[in-house]
């Protein structure tokens, strides 16, 4: 009978050592490469929701303020003596230069707005008055002209230069038209139209008061996506396509079939993919993208799409951390394992359970293992992991509440923080108070001395609020608008801070005599238990005492109000 040949222990013993360690090695590695692309896909698809919910929020409310001047303009009409307009052609020239003044009110506070008009019918008229204001930039300044125009030389058959007359009169009710080719601009543009048809007493159709926005003018929420190779495009409400940075000029959906990569990407305007907060896969010119779509309330769809490569740029670095983190550990097996017990076994254990605690999110864990051996540049790896994974992810949630030109919060962030106080209100722990401003003479100053005067005005006003209301919530909710969130309902705090930031405004302008003066309109409301239900009745008072402000404020300074 042969001699077996005896094993050697340590032989087995590094066998079992060098095994164990490519299996901890391989399983930990595909642990943190799960959990690492779900948190990343995780916050991006955060990111991406929140960055969609703040555009659109922005965009519905100026479809709102349209919507508003619209109503305004049409109920000044609707006040009017039909007969005296037929037949008192004094009454009539006076009536038109009034709505011509309106018209122009209005359009001037919307910039988005580039025609206001009211349109009386013929059938109903001998002679029907038309109002077409038409706004024209020159030398970076809104211009504003009223346009000859007679509905009674158009024909309803071919309506191309007054389509939102005759759809408007079809449709019976106020709604949004559109897009389609405006001809009567200095160049014919693609626009959508707000329009309220006008009826009399009767309930007869004597005419149409509306507004025009250019749709280029909607592009820059389209393009401003905040990644660097993401793009955003419009849908409208029948399916066409608005604005694509391939399509500029749009594209109609029966000519979709042309291009298989955007027909492909149609699939995705149905009603089960929009308003879902997910972000769909899709492909476009061979690379991986991210899709989210939201419906505005015009109907038209908003959608952000940015590449898989950018939105995990970050896991190429951590998969080469990964396989250096591998040969690490086996470099550590086959020179430490007969030091295994009282030397390497316990560091890594410990590192094992601190890379795990990173893969499954908690990137604050630390390292505190520190040597120059191989276990040391598992440390320095793992602790590289954890700085890079926290940056990222502070990155992105920085890209989704933060307002880039001021540094305050945006209005994502502000939505998320009303839903918050609305829980601690039905809760019964709320106490707050709620802050409002608006700065003074902005659309003045942008007339006058430029978008970067205004712009200045905006981040100084801004500094000011951060200054005194540093102990509050600051969120800036639209163009030169901001509102903060003061956990005390103390009316004597309200007062000091209200006094504190008069008082800055006027050192600010007192130690900057050069510069165009600051003024910020502001109104405070707090919280009452045994009144308030909800957020928006203290939001509400916040705002009429602004408005209030803002309203003193042009009484004493009607020279910054702009004309």
């Amino acid at each position: 009978m042969p001699l077996q040949k005896k094993k050697s222990i340590r032989t087995s013993f590094l066998r079992s050592c060098l095994g164990l360690t490519a299996a901890v090695s391989v399983v930990l590695s595909v642990v943190c490469v799960f959990y690492v692309h779900k948190a990343i896909d995780t916050q991006s698809a955060t990111a991406m929701r929140l960055i969609i919910t703040e555009k659109t929020s922005r965009l519905n409310d100026d479809f709102d303020s349209v919507e508003n001047a619209v109503f305004y303009l049409a109920n000044e009409v609707l006040s009017a003596d039909c007969a005296a307009l037929s037949e008192n052609e004094q009454y009539r020239a006076d009536f038109e230069q009034q709505i011509s003044s309106s018209a122009q009110k209005y359009a001037e506070v919307l910039p988005f707005v580039k025609t206001a008009y009211v349109c009386l019918s013929p059938d109903v008229f001998q002679n029907p008055l038309s109002v077409y204001i038409l706004r024209t930039e020159a030398m970076g300044i809104s211009v504003f002209s009223k346009t000859d125009f007679n509905i009674a030389h158009i024909s309803e058959n071919e309506p191309k230069n007054a389509r939102w007359f005759f759809e408007a009169k079809q449709n019976g009710f106020p709604a949004w038209l559109g897009p389609y080719q405006n001809h009567n601009l200095e160049h014919v543009a693609s626009t959508i139209s707000f329009t309220v048809p006008l009826y009399n007493a009767d309930g007869v159709f004597f005419g149409v008061a509306g507004m025009d926005i250019e749709v280029s003018r909607l592009r820059h929420a389209v393009d401003n996506v905040g990644y660097e190779a993401a793009f955003g495009f419009l849908v409208g409400n029948t399916g066409n396509l608005i604005y694509h940075k391939d399509f500029p000029s749009g594209l109609l959906a029966s000519q979709f079939f042309r291009y298989e990569e955007i027909s492909r990407l149609s699939n995705f305007f149905a009603d089960e993919f929009v308003d879902t907060g997910k972000a769909y896969k899709f492909r476009y010119q061979k690379n991986r993208f991210r899709l989210i779509l939201a419906s505005m309330k015009n109907g038209m769809l908003l959608a952000l799409s940015v590449p898989e490569r950018e939105l995990f740029s970050l896991q190429s670095k951590l998969f080469l951390r990964l396989l250096l983190i591998f040969s690490a550990i086996i470099i550590a097996g086959v020179l430490l394992s007969n030091h295994l017990c009282n030397r390497v076994l316990n560091p890594v254990l410990t590192l094992t359970n601190t890379a795990s605690r990173i893969a499954h999110g908690e990137f604050t864990a630390s390292v505190d293992y520190r040597s120059n051996d191989e276990l040391g540049t598992l440390a320095e790896s793992i602790r590289k992991i954890a700085i890079e994974l926290k940056e990222y992810i502070s990155h992105i949630h920085t890209l989704a509440y933060k307002d880039s030109m001021t540094g305050v919060k945006n209005k994502a962030a502000y939505i998320d923080a009303v839903r918050l106080l609305e829980k601690r209100i039905t809760e019964d722990m709320a106490d707050f108070s709620v802050f409002v401003f608006d700065v003074n003479a902005l659309k003045k100053v942008n007339d006058t001395l430029g978008h970067e005067a205004g712009d200045a005005l905006i981040t100084n006003a801004a500094k000011i609020i951060s200054e005194v209301f540093s102990d509050c919530q600051i969120f800036r909710t639209g163009g030169d608008e901001f509102v903060a969130l003061f956990e005390s309902s103390d009316k004597e705090k309200i007062d000091e801070k209200n006094a504190l930031f008069a008082s800055k405004i006027a050192s600010f302008n007192k130690e900057n005599p050069s510069i165009e003066a600051l003024s910020v309109s502001h109104g405070a409301a707090a919280f009452s238990k045994e009144s308030d239900r909800d957020y928006s009745a203290v939001f509400e008072r916040a705002d009429k005492a602004m408005y209030q402000n803002k309203q003193d404020y042009y009484c004493a300074h009607a020279e910054r109000r702009r004309t």
